[in-house]
């Protein structure tokens, strides 16, 4: 079974749980993707370094004759399609950077989303923004006051770890929305919707690509 794309027709489906989790509770849902959440010059530069250090080597033992302008040709070259190469894929880049830089970036993020997306001006201060990093396999969770205080913690903290775990399923996209389901279920049950349950926030996915 092929796995589910981010992409629009997904971010619809996406939004459509906005709708009907918001028409249950009185929380107010922000759902953000992005594909990346910080720079990774640094790793595409060390992956063109090491290729073209790697390419220079097998010129000086290979059974061939290489003359200088060979070298100086090819080793540039392999540098610079070295960092396309990194550039392009998320598993080379996850490879050269640490578990604890991704987390961080993702965090500090969906912090900066969380301002932007204003999910701190929500009348009862209810609002709650789930941020998805593809590239870092990361989901960060934040809340406003009135979550904190309209959830048991244990339960908030069990959805919290459901989403944070879709991130590195073997198909992310789909076990988020099922994490996604169960975190509307538990606001439902635990702050549902009153008679007056203003749509505060909009509902479409946010994000560069979204």
């Amino acid at each position: 079974m092929p796995r589910t794309r981010f992409n629009s027709a997904y971010y619809a489906r996406i939004t459509e749980w906005v709708k009907r989790a918001e028409a249950q509770t009185t929380a107010e849902l922000v759902v953000a993707v992005e594909p990346r959440s910080g720079s990774y010059a640094d790793a595409d530069l060390l992956f063109g370094a090491l290729l073209a250090y790697a390419v220079m080597i097998l010129m000086f033992f290979l059974p061939f004759d290489f003359n200088e302008l060979g070298v100086a040709l090819n080793v540039p070259l392999f540098f610079m399609i070295g960092m396309q190469l990194c550039k392009h894929s998320p598993g080379l880049r996850r490879r050269l950077t640490t578990s604890k830089r991704r987390a961080a970036q993702a965090r500090a993020a969906a912090e900066a989303a969380f301002q932007r997306c204003r999910v701190y001006q929500t009348r009862a201060h209810t609002g709650v923004l789930i941020y998805v990093s593809v590239l870092e396999r990361e989901v960060q969770v934040l809340a406003d006051s009135g979550v904190s205080a309209g959830m048991p913690n244990e339960e908030w903290a069990a959805r919290v770890r459901a989403l944070q775990a879709a991130a590195t399923d073997a198909d992310p996209a789909e076990a988020l929305l099922k994490a996604l389901e169960a975190l509307g279920a538990a606001l439902a049950q635990h702050m549902p919707a009153g008679a007056d349950n203003p749509d505060e926030l909009a509902d479409e996915v946010r994000g560069t690509e979204a």
